[in-house]
């Protein structure tokens, strides 16, 4: 129409985060230089985060070692129970229809800077995979470029799928389809790709308008405490995820079970993964609907090697 404003322009396409060559010369310096600060450094300790608060783990400090060198103490996880999943749970319910109400330029923005940080911060991040999770160079780097592409990747999604869509033309009607968060999510994420998988399992969720919980790996929970600052580096709001660290087996566990869980995401081992598929099929009384999970399982394939 005449004296319109023009249109917004589309979103720019998406374009994979470029990893390290370290063929290169001076590539490996910047890695070469974390790697040596993270090694002089004083272990530090990564609280939980509930609600927004650093919180002390009820189960006491946890440390994370280099598997090459199992004396080297890398730094110290809180250790969450079960009784601190209660009010990471209720402050995820209480966040969420808020964080769903907000404008999706608002929760895709948030994604935009976290990738921005992390490659910001790729060197100290790559450092801490090699150190934490005993990747070589390459492949942590490229766990690295893999969850800034996440983040990317679900904004444009996230934009693309905004608006509602039509689905068919009755006369009279106006029928149309859109997307609405689910809820409250679990996401329990595995050492192998401790970065990335976290990354991807999380950000989707949130900038669809979810809340979440985070329960990395063991492992790597210094990784999984990384991450989660440089999200609330990024802006997301309090409350709207949630950082307990601690053992799958009581408080990944205790995180499934609860009915005000609406969702898990999971990334292991078939028999983890089938025992949460199986617990969280059992509806109790008092859940809010039927749990939805999402299960990437499996292990390792065999590999044949000959004298060539």
């Amino acid at each position: 129409a005449a004296g319109a404003p023009p249109a917004a322009p589309p979103p720019p396409g998406f374009v994979n985060a470029a990893s390290t060559d370290f063929t290169r010369p001076g590539a490996a310096a910047p890695l070469q230089e974390a790697l040596t600060a993270l090694q002089n450094a004083s272990p530090a300790e990564w609280p939980l985060r509930i609600n927004g608060r650093a919180v002390a783990g009820g189960g006491g400090w946890q440390g994370s070692v280099n598997p090459a060198q199992p004396e080297q103490v890398l730094g110290h996880w809180a250790v969450a129970t079960v009784a601190q999943v209660e009010p990471a749970v209720i402050a995820a319910r209480a966040a969420q229809p808020r964080w769903e109400a907000a404008p999706i330029s608002v929760r895709t923005a948030i994604l935009r800077r976290l990738a921005d940080r992390m490659e910001a911060r790729r060197a100290p991040l790559t450092a801490l995979e090699i150190l934490e999770a005993g990747k070589p160079w390459a492949e942590a780097d490229a766990d690295v470029s893999e969850a800034i592409d996440f983040c990317r990747y679900y904004a444009l999604e996230m934009e693309r799928r905004a608006a509602p869509r039509l689905t068919q033309k009755v006369p009279g009607e106006r029928n149309e389809s859109s997307f609405l968060a689910r809820g409250v999510g679990v996401v329990i994420a595995p050492w192998n790709f401790p970065l990335a998988i976290l990354c991807g399992m999380t950000t989707a969720p949130l900038v669809a308008g979810n809340t979440v919980i985070l329960k990395p790996a063991e492992q790597t929970s210094l990784l999984g405490a990384e991450f989660f600052a440089l999200l609330e580096e990024a802006g997301l709001p309090p409350g709207v995820a949630h950082l307990l660290t601690g053992p799958g087996e009581t408080v990944g566990a205790a995180l499934v079970e609860h009915p005000e869980v609406d969702f898990i995401a999971f990334t292991g081992s078939r028999p983890v993964g089938t025992s949460i598929y199986e617990t969280a099929g059992r509806t109790s009384a008092s859940s809010r609907g039927l749990k939805k999970v999402i299960c990437e399982m499996g292990g390792k394939n065999a590999l044949i090697l000959d004298e060539t």
